[in-house]
């Protein structure tokens, strides 16, 4: 009876066996395209798509996928998760790209300090993990793409100061529009204005406000503000995604004037969003730096492939982007907001 009873249990383990081979044989068979190169399966987690550049990331992260992948020798799909900007619905939104076994992660992050055990639990279940723009506080993350923040602001802030001086502009008083204490490129960006201010003696920052990005709070912030402080001629801006709410406040302080005008407010900028491209190229702002999102979406695509075919991939990869004035906004290549607002 015994020797009976180990015989079907032999059996049952063979079985088992089997169909557990088959079943790895089939999803391997799935992860193969119509053309028999490897499909790799990238989750992205998005903690909230409401602004442009997320569309442009999104867009052009597919777009150099399908050029690209094959000369990597890979086929992408990409699997979009969509948060509402709160930590808790991300973790939700990257459990739920775990749980679909993802080979390559991509997260925008809305936390670089919690955002951490959500990387490792990705990692702990074989996933290889790509932060872009907002880097984890650990640097836990297999590798990040993003853009220099502390670099972009003294670029920009440093192209403000010329101006400035060559205005014969001096002892300015200055408004600053912070992002978010969380986020570390809005630290990153205010350092980097700081450092400037300290070393050039051009202006000094009278108020710093916080916006935590949200658009509302551009135009509450800044209206009170320059209510506080009528004379200020200097406003440094942590993003302009939000240009719009800054322009109302502007104009509704009677300073909303160009360069050269009586009332002008010296704005120096980050990003260059479609947003604020139109009141670049007439005056309105002085000086800033672009985040070239389209050159950050063709890295994430490089670095994901290298992930998945076990190539060697730097830790940290920047994308360096130049100072932006009147004198080369229409030219400089980096300024993608140009290009997209004459798609539209």
């Amino acid at each position: 009876m015994k020797k009976r009873l180990k015989s079907i249990v032999g059996i049952m383990m063979c079985m088992l066996l089997l169909l557990t081979v088959t079943a790895c044989g089939n999803k391997e068979k799935e992860k193969e395209g119509s053309n028999g190169i490897p499909i790799v399966r990238v989750g992205v987690s998005w903690h909230e798509k409401q602004s442009t550049n997320v569309t442009v990331w999104s867009d052009y992260m597919k777009q150099f996928g399908e050029e690209k992948g094959p000369e990597y020798g890979v086929e992408f799909e990409w699997i979009e998760v969509v948060g509402d900007g709160t930590p808790v619905q991300e973790t939700s939104n990257i459990q739920d790209l775990i749980n679909q076994q993802v080979d390559v992660m991509v997260i925008w992050c809305n936390n670089a300090e919690t955002i951490g055990e959500s990387i490792k639990k990705a990692q702990d279940a074989g996933i290889k993990v790509v932060t872009l723009d907002h880097q984890d506080s650990g640097k836990l993350a297999d590798a990040h793409v993003g853009q220099e923040t502390l670099e972009q602001s003294v670029i920009a802030a440093e192209a403000l100061a010329d101006i400035l001086e060559e205005d014969g502009v001096k002892d300015a008083k200055a408004i600053e529009l912070f992002g978010s204490t969380g986020d570390p490129n809005s630290v990153n960006r205010s350092g980097g204005w700081a450092q400037v201010e300290e070393e050039r003696g051009m202006w000094e920052t009278v108020t710093t406000v916080p916006t935590e990005w949200k658009t509302e709070n551009f135009k509450s912030g800044l209206s009170n503000a320059l209510a506080a402080n009528p004379d200020a001629e200097v406003l440094f801006l942590a993003s302009d995604f939000a240009f719009s709410a800054v322009q109302a406040a502007l104009e509704e302080a009677g300073r909303w004037e160009k360069r050269g005008e009586a009332g002008h407010m010296y704005i120096c900028t980050q990003d260059i969003n479609p947003e604020a491209y139109p009141a670049f190229v007439d005056g309105y702002i002085d000086a800033g730096v672009p985040f070239d999102n389209i050159a950050h979406a063709e890295k994430v695509v490089e670095v994901v492939a290298d992930l998945y075919l076990g190539n060697t991939v730097e830790k940290e990869n920047w994308i360096v982007t130049p100072a932006v004035t009147s004198d080369n906004i229409e030219t400089e290549p980096s300024v993608w907001a140009r290009d997209y607002l004459k798609a539209e």
